[in-house]
């Protein structure tokens, strides 16, 4: 079963879209969309989880910035370990924090690393913990 919805996006984000979509390949916007929700789906289901997760947070972060978010995220019970590299290509770090709790804590942990400022990516992945 398929069902139809539509979307409305602005003109540049559509006119971004059409030229990603034909340097990619893609023989329509529809199969490009369908793509882009998969993913959105796959990177973000941990939002619907309970119990313990493990996992990463992968942080890119202004340089003058990166002491006062590592420290932040040092301060957590829920963060067992920060990798933090500059790279000075782009003059930012790079932060790479293992993180393992309760859902509720991480989503809060999230939360509150997305209203500082100076982080320009956030990507999380975690993965459920069994049993």
């Amino acid at each position: 079963m398929v069902v139809k919805t539509g979307v409305a996006l602005p003109d540049e984000v559509y006119k971004r879209l059409q030229e990603v979509a034909k340097a990619m390949g893609y023989g329509s916007i529809s199969k490009a969309i369908r793509d882009a929700v998969d993913i959105f789906i796959a990177f973000n289901s941990w939002w619907n989880q309970r119990g313990v997760l493990k996992g990463f947070l992968i942080l890119l972060v202004d340089h003058e910035r990166a002491p006062y978010v590592a420290k932040l995220l040092s301060e957590h019970d829920i963060v067992d370990y920060v990798l933090v590299e500059y790279i000075r290509r782009i003059r930012m770090e790079m932060m790479l924090a293992a993180v393992e709790g309760e859902a509720a804590e991480i989503k809060t942990l999230y939360k509150e690393l997305t209203k500082l400022r100076g982080i320009y990516m956030m990507q999380p992945v975690f993965a459920p913990v069994p049993g």
